[in-house]
């Protein structure tokens, strides 16, 4: 079974009442959880916390989790990366926040340890390095699909993603809005 979870549609409290039911044993029934929290208040303290939760007791389920326009910065990216590798993530959307190359190196690192096989990183301060930190570990990753759009990756950048696609599992990479020059 699958459950979809707009945490933007319900008040703090509200969300944190649904982050303890999702925690508890009384869903091991379902296979996969989407949880939106995109623009929601719940702390990237409590997300760890539940993902840790959830992926310890429900080491079948699926996690999908939008995390887009939380003002997610380097910190609490390496905070993230730092569950991953102990989650059940597949999907993750990190897309309008202020995640730059020093974070985006923290979530490349675990890329090889991680579930993920969706990585959305649009619209972020993600240049050269943390495209480069990216490539470098997508051949031993499950990534099939990653979005860097609207970030500064130039030509260097997509130069190293492109050598490392061969290798990797990706179907889909969107480099849209990324500053490459006619010849990138």
């Amino acid at each position: 079974q699958h459950i979809r979870v707009d945490f933007s549609l319900l008040s703090p409290v509200q969300g944190r009442i649904v982050l303890e039911e999702l925690s508890r044993d009384t869903i091991s029934h379902l296979r996969h959880v989407d949880m939106n929290m995109s623009g929601s208040d719940i702390s990237m303290q409590e997300v760890i916390h539940m993902l840790g939760h959830m992926s310890s007791h429900h080491p079948d389920l699926h996690i999908g989790l939008d995390l887009n326009n939380n003002r997610i910065d380097t910190k609490e990216a390496e905070a993230l990366a730092a569950v991953l590798p102990h989650s059940n993530v597949t999907a993750l959307n990190l897309a309008l926040n202020d995640i730059d190359d020093e974070g985006a190196i923290f979530l490349a690192v675990t890329l090889p340890q991680s579930k993920l096989n969706d990585l959305n990183l649009s619209t972020n301060k993600i240049n050269q390095k943390g495209a480069r930190n990216i490539a470098a570990m997508l051949s031993k990753s499950a990534l099939t699909k990653l979005d860097l759009s609207i970030n500064n990756i130039g030509d260097e950048g997509a130069t190293f993603l492109a050598a490392a696609l061969p290798q990797s599992k990706l179907t889909d990479l969107n480099l849209s809005n990324t500053n490459l020059s006619q010849a990138g």
